[in-house]
Order: C-alpha cells, then sequence, then structure tokens
C-alpha cells in the first residue's frame, strides 16, 4: 500500500468557533437521543401519543446530523482526501472516489446586504460541494447530505470560504484532480 503523502491541510480559519460548534452539536444529539429514549418508554408506560413526539425528535436531529458533516476539515494527500467532520472519525476518500462539483446550495450571497453589513471590501461567501462515486465508504451522513445537495442518496461534502483556509488553493487542487480524472 502507498505511503500517503500530505500535500495540504485545510482546517477551519476560526477553531474556537469549531470546538464551540463541536460542544453545541454534540450536546444537541445527546439531549435528543436522551429525550427520543425517555419518550419511546413514555408511549409504553403513559400513553401510545408520545410514539409522536419521539418521531419528531428524531426529525429534529436531522440538521445536527448534517452540521457535524457539512464542512469537514480537509487534508489532501497523494492518495485522497482526509475529511474529518465535527463528531465523527475521519476518513480517506481516494481520488477516484470524487466524481462532480457543483454550487452549494446552502451558500446565498446578498451584496447589497454584505456591502452595508460589512463594508466594500467584503470578500463574498464562496462554496461548493463535492459529490463522491456512489460506492465510496463513508458514513451515511455524507450521503444524507448529497441528498439534502441534489445530488441523491450519493455521499458529498461541502467546502466555503469561510470554513476552510486557503480555500482557493483547495478549489484549485480539487478542480485539477476531478479534471484529470475525466480525461
Amino acid at each position: 500500500m502507498l505511503e500517503a503523502t500530505i500535500i495540504s491541510i485545510h482546517r477551519h480559519p476560526r477553531p474556537l468557533v469549531r470546538a464551540f460548534t463541536r460542544f453545541a452539536v454534540a450536546m444537541g444529539l445527546s439531549a435528543a437521543l436522551l429525550v427520543f429514549l425517555l419518550q419511546i418508554v413514555m408511549a409504553f408506560t403513559v400513553g401510545s401519543l408520545f410514539i409522536g413526539t419521539a418521531i419528531f425528535t428524531v426529525l429534529l436531529t436531522i440538521p445536527l446530523m448534517l452540521l457535524s458533516v457539512l464542512h469537514p476539515e480537509v487534508t489532501i494527500t497523494t492518495t485522497g482526501v482526509r475529511l474529518r467532520p465535527l463528531l465523527w472519525q475521519a476518513q480517506t476518500v481516494p481520488w477516484n472516489m470524487l466524481s462532480t462539483l457543483t454550487d452549494h446550495p446552502l451558500i446565498y450571497e446578498d451584496p447589497v446586504i454584505n456591502r452595508h453589513l460589512y463594508g466594500k471590501r467584503h470578500r463574498g461567501r464562496e462554496g461548493k460541494v463535492i459529490v463522491m462515486c456512489r460506492d465510496a465508504h463513508v458514513m451515511w451522513q455524507y450521503r444524507l447530505l448529497g441528498l439534502v445537495s441534489g445530488a441523491g442518496w450519493t455521499p458529498a461534502f461541502g467546502i466555503s470560504s469561510t470554513t476552510h483556509t486557503d480555500y482557493d488553493q483547495l478549489l484549485q487542487t480539487l478542480i485539477s484532480r476531478l479534471g484529470e480524472q475525466s480525461v
């Protein structure tokens, strides 16, 4: 097996914000799990109406699951892309498992409002979603993200100028690697 050489590392530009987000998502998921279990117990002891509230609680965890994998820290290596999400284990995706690059559906930029809020020199937010091949061996949360971004049950991850250092370099590396695969 080839030894992976690190080419570049793209972390969150604000580590304290990422740490706080990690803590908040972990607490939210933990609380949702506890509430879900209590509602199931109450459904069997108090009344079956709590089954509906338990299902609603599970549905409310979907945004937290998405946030946990939406913009993972990215390490570019010679063998692939190493993704380190907020909560879960880091995973390496080989280059041949990356499929396409699309616009990020969750990034909306309004230049008029941003000019008033941040001034004339504000750099707009940019972002892309990298869609993987269907048979990529990654966690199911990435497939949920692909579903939300319009790729179906295909895994995907996002990159953006506000959540990754050296975003332009990361984007150019991904574009060049995806271009090499299509030749």
